[in-house]
């Protein structure tokens, strides 16, 4: 099975090894992936962020006695965001996980013998 870190940080390299045994594993497929899944994850955590910096502000404003209404209703639509990414990353998290199934099961030529031996 292909390491998921190697490929993460040497794609190039993995698909040099992979193109030398023969295999025909699409290693940019899998980068594509995975850069989309890091994209989804910053926007997502981004939004989280400000909406836990807007909730302290709506429950600062309520303590005063102030009308926090519009804070509340702009959240709706950044908590809609947030679970259109959420569930986008779920789907791609999820290809790249059949990626992963489907790379450990491809087949590569074995190596000969005499390549083995250095012949």
């Amino acid at each position: 099975m292909l390491d998921l870190k190697l490929l993460q940080r040497d794609p190039a390299g993995v698909a040099k090894v992979l193109a030398f045994r023969g295999s025909s594993i699409d290693v940019e497929e899998f980068t594509a992936l995975d850069e989309r899944r890091r994209g989804l994850l910053q926007k997502s955590e981004s939004l989280k962020s400000e909406r836990n910096t807007v909730s302290a502000e709506v429950a600062a404003l309520k303590r005063s006695g102030g009308d926090a209404s519009a804070l509340i209703e702009n959240m709706g639509s950044v908590n809609a965001r947030i679970k259109a990414l959420d569930q986008e990353l779920e789907e791609v998290q999820a290809r790249q996980s059949a990626w992963m199934r489907s790379s450990a099961t491809a087949k590569a030529p074995a190596i000969s013998s005499a390549r083995k031996s250095g012949r």
